[in-house]
């Protein structure tokens, strides 16, 4: 239960960055909702409306400052609206609302991060989180500094699959601090959440927020690679980084039947559209091995995605088996390339790793 001492905490806090809107007023206009977290501290999301970044930047670490947690700034729900407000009228101005708010963004400077590799899909449900966790860990293998960044805001698995726990922090300098395992930095909606079990319904202006926060508000130190495990589908976040973040190239994950590499072509179009090299395809779930006579089934047909990336003029880089404890070991919160360092997929991932490590180069490098 958040105390009204508290409440007016967050008043004070947010009243010192807008002098003339200042006190509870302003409180009940731009807090939308506040809850205590299972950290034990104050989570607040905040309602900046048509302000620019620039206050949006400064009530952020105005909060932080009071040790309160900012998860994401949303936009006001219809029931918060004025009530004699028409319905086109609202849309009309959150529309002009996020135009300028859109033009007012710039570039999301990180200067101290030499790669930045989404693995991505347009589809959902063929590995992609798994492909993205072992991926970060084999280019640690080789003796690179490495983060991993969970972008799917919706469905944020990194934090089981890495047995994240632990409570984030901030540094002098009010910037969060990742959780670290494995070797790696690791950062994810899904640590920030006050409730970790509540679905997440959020807008798109809410979710573009949220990853900018994970980018810019983050302590990430200096990196070789920051892996980005992206979202299915072709929208707002892929967007976000296309537009305000220099991703230094993509690799798309899919199983091989045709039901998946039809959205995972959609997927490769919307990156080349966007300006995003994709440097090849992973193909993943080719066969399963069985647990018992250790045999070897092709289940969605052979070279399949061979011929698919092909026609694309590009490489399928990696071919990754199906096997028990691949999914067991992702679940437990060890990944099998830990609990299992020598095994066939920490040879495939370490081939992997090195072939994305000469394509990041050759990408980077002044042509």
């Amino acid at each position: 239960m958040v105390t009204p001492q508290e409440k007016q905490d967050i008043a004070t806090a947010i009243g010192s960055v807008c002098q003339s809107c200042g006190g509870v007023p302003f409180f009940e206009e731009m807090v939308q909702h506040v809850q205590k977290g299972d950290d034990g501290r104050t989570h607040v999301i905040i309602n900046i409306g048509h302000r620019d970044h620039r206050t949006y930047d400064s009530v952020v670490k105005a909060l932080m400052a009071q040790n309160i947690m900012v998860v994401l700034t949303a936009e006001k729900t219809p029931s918060q609206a004025h009530t004699h407000e028409r319905t086109h009228e609202r849309h009309e101005r959150m529309r002009e609302g996020r135009m300028r708010e859109q033009s007012s963004f710039t570039k999301i400077l990180m200067p101290d991060v030499r790669y930045r590799l989404a693995i991505t899909c347009a589809k959902g449900g063929v590995g992609k989180s798994t492909t993205a966790v072992h991926t970060a860990l084999a280019l640690a293998r080789q003796n690179k500094r490495v983060a991993l960044l969970d972008a799917d805001i919706y469905g944020p698995s990194v934090p089981m699959m890495m047995g994240l726990q632990g409570q984030l922090s901030k540094d002098a300098n009010g910037k969060i601090v990742p959780l670290y395992r494995h070797g790696i930095a690791c950062m994810s909606i899904g640590l920030m959440l006050a409730n970790k079990q509540e679905a997440l319904i959020w807008r798109g202006p809410m979710v573009m927020r949220a990853l900018q926060q994970m980018l810019r508000d983050v302590a990430w130190g200096s990196l070789d690679v920051m892996v980005i495990d992206m979202p299915p589908g072709t929208g707002d976040v892929q967007l976000t980084l296309a537009q305000r973040f220099d991703v230094t190239g993509a690799v798309i994950v899919s199983t091989p039947q045709d039901v998946a590499l039809y959205d995972a072509m959609k997927g490769y179009h919307m990156l080349t559209r966007v300006g995003i090299p994709v440097f090849g395809f992973i193909n993943n779930m080719c066969s399963f091995i069985c647990p018992h006579c250790h045999k070897e089934s092709l289940l969605f047909g052979e070279n399949v995605m061979r011929e698919k990336a092909a026609a694309l003029g590009l490489d399928v880089l990696a071919e990754i088996p199906f096997r028990m404890a691949l999914r067991e070991a992702s679940d437990s919160g060890t990944p099998l390339i830990i609990s299992d360092p020598d095994g066939v997929e920490a040879q495939i991932y370490g081939r992997l790793a090195k072939a994305l490590l000469m394509r990041l180069a050759a990408e980077s490098s002044p042509s």
